[in-house]
């Protein structure tokens, strides 16, 4: 079970599909430069996950996991804010900005 949730981050899709055009064209080069860096750090800390759980060392399992969580935040929240949204999409820290109320949101997720 550990291994499979593993086996998402490392084949997370950055970089793989171009995903930096979701940034303004003076932010994709940035964007595509974080992400390449950030790519082989995630694999590490997701491996380290997995190889303190298949050795049953679940205080080092949970610490790894730590680590992962703490580089994928760091990368979304450089870059949350400057990705290019749909209409229809927003993160509920922008209800504010956006002007969606409350149930409009809920009723557009998947």
């Amino acid at each position: 079970m550990v291994r499979e949730g593993v086996n998402h981050v490392i084949h997370h899709p950055a970089p793989n599909h171009k995903p930096w055009i979701i940034m303004d064209k003076a932010d994709q080069e940035g964007f595509k430069q974080a992400l390449l860096a950030y790519d082989p750090v995630l694999d590490i800390h997701a491996n380290e996950v997995a190889a303190a759980a298949e050795k049953g060392d679940w205080f080092e399992a949970a610490a790894a996991a730590s680590r992962l969580q703490t580089a994928c935040v760091s990368c979304h929240s450089q870059w949350r804010r400057k990705a290019l949204r749909e209409p229809t999409v927003c993160h509920p820290d922008d209800f504010q900005t956006q002007l969606i109320p409350l149930p409009q949101f809920w009723t557009r997720l998947p």
